[in-house]
């Protein structure tokens, strides 16, 4: 296997000196923790995609291992390769790497500084039926639905799942490598039909959901690290304003705020399941019956990770103290109202909106003026954005598909 670093620094333990950190999978999150880790002296190694960000940072060393795919990232930790890395704090930014992690607890722990978790919740929180389950027995609304096998009958579906219907994974890597979508909304019952039908024909496990209505405005979400002792580290909300596609795509538009209804809610959940380390939930509001229903649970930073640092709560530098067996300081205030903005993204959220009648040019350019931080972008390490950016541009060219810029 061959690993295209030039320089290879194991971590020195024992001496007082920082303790490296290896970022395993991710994308913007796995860049902003490796650009403040770096600012604090600690070595960054990342073992991730080609195409992401982190991949190209001044801030940390790429391992670009032979393959390129989770089996060869698994088999690196796994094998004598890794030796020189021993020690070193393993970081999964990415849910495969939550799966890696988790799918070989021990013997990694054998070799690395794990974060805090418990595999088996942690494991749990990846798969949304299961994450339902759990909510429901901590008496937190969420979303009603029906998981499709492949011996469902899809008229199942019909009796007891309202149109429109969101079609998502329990576990989104799946549903992505087979449709190159994260989900489906689904608005009439032959589209629903005919979706149904092809997921139970390649035997793709899927939930069938009620979409709640309302704006992409109505998703919140909150976020804590609890250790084992039951002290809170930090704690914060924030809000979705776009996504890409609006209704059922990714947030492309987010606002840091204090949303005291999110993070009781949030809390209460994290209180009922035992959470050990770092927690993310998100919840959309339903005015049907003016409650919070928790659409997804997260054991990782979130790609918004850049919008949190911004607003002077560091994450990064509180986990990291706290794997390193250093005084971890518990974050405190933060400024609400600072706004992470993807610009392509939302443009296309844009246009999205205003054929729909929902946003005109005025009001979408009086959304952007707010103070805003990039996902990736920063004069002090500008190459993973052009790096990305202009091999997007290339391949779209390649293929005739301006469009999905």
């Amino acid at each position: 296997m061959q690993i295209e670093t030039l320089t290879r620094v194991g971590p020195r333990k024992g001496d007082g000196t920082r303790v490296p950190v290896i970022l395993l999978d991710g994308d913007h999150n796995a860049l902003s923790v490796a650009r403040r880790l770096a600012a604090e002296s600690v070595t960054v190694y990342a073992i991730c995609a080609a195409a992401s960000h982190v991949r190209f940072s001044r801030s940390a060393e790429y391992l670009g291992l032979a393959g390129g795919d989770a089996a060869s990232w698994e088999a690196f930790l796994l094998g004598t390769e890794s030796e020189s890395y021993h020690g070193a704090i393993l970081i999964a930014c990415g849910d495969q790497g939550i799966e890696l992690i988790n799918r070989n607890h021990e013997r990694l722990a054998a070799k690395f500084i794990l974060e805090e978790f418990d595999p088996k919740l942690r494991r749990q929180l990846l798969d949304k039926r299961q994450t339902y389950e759990i909510a429901k027995g901590a008496g937190i609304p969420y979303p009603h639905y029906v998981e499709i096998e492949p011996d469902t009958d899809p008229e199942v579906v019909f009796e007891t799942v309202r149109l429109p219907i969101l079609l998502k994974p329990p576990y989104a890597p799946d549903f992505a490598r087979a449709f190159g979508t994260k989900c489906f909304l689904l608005n009439d019952e032959d589209e629903a039909r005919r979706a149904i039908d092809e997921v139970i024909r390649r035997r793709i496990r899927c939930l069938a959901m009620d979409f709640i209505p309302g704006g992409d405005e109505q998703l919140c979400s909150f976020t804590t690290y609890r250790t084992p002792e039951g002290e809170v580290l930090f704690r914060y909300t924030k809000h979705v304003i776009r996504r890409n596609p609006p209704g059922f795509g990714t947030g492309c538009y987010h606002e840091m705020d204090h949303n005291e209804r999110a993070a009781e809610a949030g809390a209460a959940f994290f209180d009922r399941i035992g959470l050990v380390g770092f927690g993310n939930v998100e919840f959309k509001w339903d005015e049907r019956d003016s409650q919070l229903k928790l659409i997804e649970c997260n054991t990782r930073f979130t790609q918004a990770n850049q919008l949190v640092e911004a607003a002077g709560l560091g994450l990064s530098r509180i986990v990291y103290s706290r794997l390193a067996g250093r005084p971890a300081q518990p974050g405190g205030s933060y400024q609400a109202g600072l706004r992470l903005w993807y610009p392509m993204h939302d443009f296309r959220a844009f246009l999205a909106l205003r054929r729909r009648g929902e946003l005109t040019a005025t009001a979408w350019l009086r959304s952007l003026v707010h103070r805003k931080v990039w996902p990736a972008f920063s004069w002090r390490d500008p190459v993973p954005s052009f790096m990305v950016q202009t091999s997007r541009v290339l391949h779209l060219l390649r293929h005739g598909r301006a469009g999905k810029l």
